[in-house]
């Protein structure tokens, strides 16, 4: 049997068993939620928890916002500094390829850094704002101080995370400086791609396409969950309808791009 053979059902055989291992994970979490409710249909008592879980997680959401907000102000300050160290180091011994290589590596860790806290706090901060429009510090009467405190949280560590990128791109156009665009420009990434070589483009194509994938897979996942949870918390079908958009226009935004490209061949 030729290599190519053996390397083509065993391919087979891995995807047959993700398909098998997905349909019985589908199957037991199906059964398990049947199960559950089952027992509160007899219990009646399923809305006193969903009650309590959702004052939980209205209690929980401020201190969680200014958990990530604080996190969100250091890390991606502490990863930008540890670069800062790292190139002042380099302008002393431009010849060390290892400590260049380390610093174009370590780089990317502010950059991922501000992005992530970036989409979180910006969903916390929404949360918090409709956790105090629900009453939360009403009682006490500082609802209108957690506003102005949600607010200037939220604008400082969104100001942090934009100029940390700004800095940091500094430091890659330093090192290359072929590189064009300023970080706070809207056509940023338009002029940075048009700096790029051929081997920089494949590799953001490359991670464009996996993250293509993932959201496919994502939501996907999201629509079984939220299908599931409309049942059992009696939500609105709503959430299900939203990421159904997301995954339609992930994939016609593809299609239609792939199509166009196709026809300047």
């Amino acid at each position: 049997m030729s290599k190519d053979k053996k390397t083509k059902e065993k391919s087979t055989k891995k995807a047959l068993i993700i398909l098998i291992s997905a349909l019985a994970i589908c199957f037991l979490a199906g059964y398990i939620v049947g199960k559950i409710m089952g027992k509160v249909e007899k219990t009646q008592s399923f809305d006193a928890v969903v009650t309590a879980i959702r004052a939980f997680a209205l209690d929980a959401i401020p201190i969680l916002f200014a958990v990530v907000s604080l996190l969100g102000c250091l890390l991606p300050v502490i990863a930008y500094a540890r670069c800062n160290m790292l190139y002042k180091q380099l302008q002393k011994d431009r010849e060390n390829d290892d400590l260049w290589d380390t610093l174009e590596e370590k780089l990317n860790v502010p950059m991922i850094m501000s992005n992530i806290f970036s989409i979180i706090e910006l969903c916390l901060f929404f949360c918090f704002l409709y956790d105090v429009e629900k009453g939360y510090g009403k009682v006490s009467g500082y609802q209108s101080a957690m506003w102005v405190i949600a607010v200037a949280m939220f604008v400082i560590t969104m100001a942090i995370e934009i100029l940390i990128p700004k800095l940091t791109v500094d430091i890659e156009k330093k090192l290359n400086p072929e590189k064009r665009g300023n970080a706070l420009d809207f056509q940023f990434r338009k002029v940075w791609m048009s700096s790029c070589d051929e081997a920089e483009r494949l590799i953001v194509y490359r991670a464009g396409y996996q993250a293509f994938l993932s959201t496919n897979v994502v939501c996907l996942i999201l629509c079984i969950v939220i299908f599931i949870f409309t049942f059992l918390f009696k939500t609105d079908i709503m959430g299900f309808v939203y990421v159904c958009m997301i995954l339609l226009v992930n994939n016609v935004s593809y299609m239609m791009r792939a199509a166009k490209l196709e026809r300047r061949r």
